[in-house]
């Protein structure tokens, strides 16, 4: 028996966390994001994304030396909207060093481009749907763990 495990995280996304390398990443999606694309091991876990987001991050160290150590998919010219707010405290209680989201955020809609949101998720080694169907897709850059 494991300690201080979040118990929302299942064995089997635990074991997936766990096997990811320094700089391999978790795409972390709403249940509108197109998973078929996906090649990765895919997770649902049927909570917001702010309760998933805090899970994660309670067992997932977080590249914050990196200004790209999370991607967040939205409109560039949009502000931060509530539930991006409410994302942004969540890791920020989770990871303090973590300086907030860096411009530009990426958007959906330009998957050929290597800066698109999409693209990026196809590189994602994790996935896991969140119970929301608003737009809030995160992609979270693994530290290292010293």
């Amino acid at each position: 028996m494991l300690k201080n495990i979040d118990p929302r995280l299942s064995p089997d996304l635990l074991r997936d966390l766990a096997i990811l390398g320094h700089n391999e990443s978790v795409l972390i999606a709403d249940q509108n994001f197109p998973m078929g694309k996906i090649t990765a091991p895919v997770h649902y876990i049927p909570l917001p994304t702010t309760d998933v987001l805090s899970a994660v991050l309670s067992v997932f160290p977080l590249e914050v030396s990196s200004e790209e150590c999370i991607k967040r998919m939205s409109d560039p010219s949009a502000p931060l909207d509530e539930a991006a707010t409410a994302a942004l405290e969540v890791i920020r209680r989770a990871e303090p060093d973590f300086a907030g989201f860096h411009q530009p955020v990426l958007a959906f809609d330009q998957p050929e481009l290597p800066t698109g949101f999409l693209h990026a998720a196809l590189q994602a080694r994790v996935a896991i749907v969140t119970g929301d169907i608003a737009y809030s897709s995160y992609i979270l850059r693994r530290g290292l763990t010293l």
